[in-house]
């Protein structure tokens, strides 16, 4: 039950703030943790985003947020 289709392309996706907090429109990338996404930094490769957030996160630990996924 972690992630819910919510339409084409979005989902509900379980988040860390290892990279920072996360706003919304900020670009995801999988973090170490598996199935868990994180905050892109400018030495991510491009290719390796998997999505953007839909809302801000900044909680401690791992938390829930809506994303679009397959976004370039």
């Amino acid at each position: 039950d972690v992630e819910r289709s919510r339409g084409l392309g979005d989902v509900y996706k379980r988040q860390t703030k290892v990279s920072g907090p996360i706003g919304k429109g900020d670009r995801l990338v999988a973090s170490e943790t598996p199935g868990v996404a994180r905050k892109a930094t400018e030495n991510d490769p491009l290719f390796s985003i998997i999505g953007r957030s839909l809302q801000d996160y900044d909680g401690e630990g791992i938390g829930l947020i809506e994303a679009t996924v397959g976004v370039r």
